[in-house]
């Protein structure tokens, strides 16, 4: 009998341990923490915490109280959007063959599981698109304790829920056949809308200046060409002083030239095989306008708040066929670029805009030496490798743009 009750008790035991298991995390799901911002809805449990937050609410990041987990939650608009889902598919066309990507719910509609590894660490991400936002649930943690945390992940990821949120399309979309008038209600909506959305839009300039320049605009619509338009539309946004603000627009086609801006000038470091023998070689003009013009042009419609910044979008802003023809610098339908080589001998390229990548680019796509890091990964927005025998931590930041399988 005493034996029995032993054997009982044992099992009472071994059930209630085992149990006992799950009770703490079903528990800490039930009883969850809701979090909330204009876009979506969230629960996280108990035993967790928010960390850090966005003030706008672009990145939540969570985590448990032993730090063993943690869920960074981002959220991005599109631009421009266009209503079609393209913006994911070209995300996830980006994504490493060996990395496993597969089809899942999320919200209710489909998304997509991104699985990867680095070292021991894992990263679950979740990705989904709803009309101009794009949203991105990334959970980090150790690989030994996968088993322990993908309960807890698919009931946090199916709480998720997407709010009906207000889309940020162009104004002009609704507005048929009228080019002034499309222009019109561009303008005017850049008007309403960057002042509601930007932190502190009127810290360099005032209210009365920003209307004042954009009226100019509006006033010279039925005057100015589209490339003037969106030349002056790029002036107006680059006065407002922020880096960060800029007026977008859809290129189609550039010329097929790669710059770097060195302290001895702006010299072409990649090209297509066609230009391959001007590579290394100085830019002195383009059209017969020389290049410290062509700065002094194309400095007021850059967005920028250092002479690093000017220098860097300078070079990719000199290709642009839209911006050339803007600043009556050269036509949109071709341009004549001179160089200089080592031995002071001018060289003239008569070129066209081309849609072209940066993969038919040459320097780009070669095998790159392993003393040349600036040159390596160059797709990748950024990258780094440590280095053992010199100690060295090398990073390269290529791109100010979210990677999904190395979020920010």
């Amino acid at each position: 009998m005493k034996l029995f009750i032993k054997k009982i008790s044992l099992l009472l035991l071994i059930i209630f341990i085992c149990t006992s298991c799950g009770t703490k995390d079903e528990k800490i799901i039930t009883e969850g923490i809701s979090y909330s911002n204009d876009n979506y809805t969230i629960q996280y449990p108990s035993n967790w915490e928010c960390v850090e937050r966005k003030e706008d609410g672009s990145v939540v990041v969570f985590s448990n109280k032993d730090n063993q987990i943690y869920l960074e939650l981002t959220s991005a608009r599109i631009y421009p959007y266009t209503g079609e889902q393209k913006y994911i598919n070209k995300l996830l066309k980006g994504i490493r063959e060996d990395i496993n990507v597969e089809e899942c719910l999320l919200s209710g509609n489909k998304g997509y599981k991104v699985k990867s590894k680095n070292d021991n660490e894992i990263n679950d991400n979740y990705i989904i698109q709803e009309r101009d936002m794009i949203f991105e649930m990334r959970f980090n943690y150790q690989d030994n304790e996968s088993n322990n945390h993908e309960q807890v992940i698919n009931k946090i990821k199916d709480t998720f829920k997407i709010k009906d949120f207000e889309t940020l399309e162009y104004a002009s979309k609704d507005i048929n056949g009228d080019r002034d008038a499309k222009w019109l209600a561009d303008i005017e909506f850049i008007c309403k809308q960057l002042p509601n959305h930007h932190k502190n839009l009127f810290f360099k300039i005032d209210e009365q200046q920003y209307l004042k320049k954009a009226n100019i605009i509006k006033e010279n619509i039925h005057t100015l060409t589209d490339n003037e338009l969106i030349t002056e539309v790029s002036r107006w946004i680059a006065s407002v002083g922020d880096a960060h603000t800029r007026f977008l627009f859809n290129i189609e086609k550039k010329y097929p030239f790669e710059f770097y801006y060195f302290n001895e000038g702006i010299y072409l470091i990649d090209s297509i095989t066609e230009y391959s023998d001007f590579i290394g070689y100085k830019l002195k003009s383009i059209d017969g306008i020389s290049v410290e013009e062509i700065i002094k042009l194309f400095t007021p419609i850059i967005p920028h708040e250092n002479e690093s910044r000017l220098k860097e979008l300078i070079t990719k802003s000199i290709i642009i066929p839209e911006f050339l023809d803007g600043l009556k610098i050269t036509n949109q339908e071709s341009a004549q670029y001179t160089f200089v080589d080592e031995n002071r001998n001018e060289h003239i390229i008569k070129a066209i805009p081309k849609r072209f990548n940066y993969k038919d680019l040459i320097i780009r796509n070669t095998d790159k030496s392993e003393k040349m890091l600036y040159l390596k990964n160059r797709n990748e927005n950024y990258w780094y490798q440590y280095y053992e025998e010199e100690m060295l931590l090398y990073f390269k930041y290529n791109k100010c743009s979210n990677m999904a399988l190395k979020s920010f």
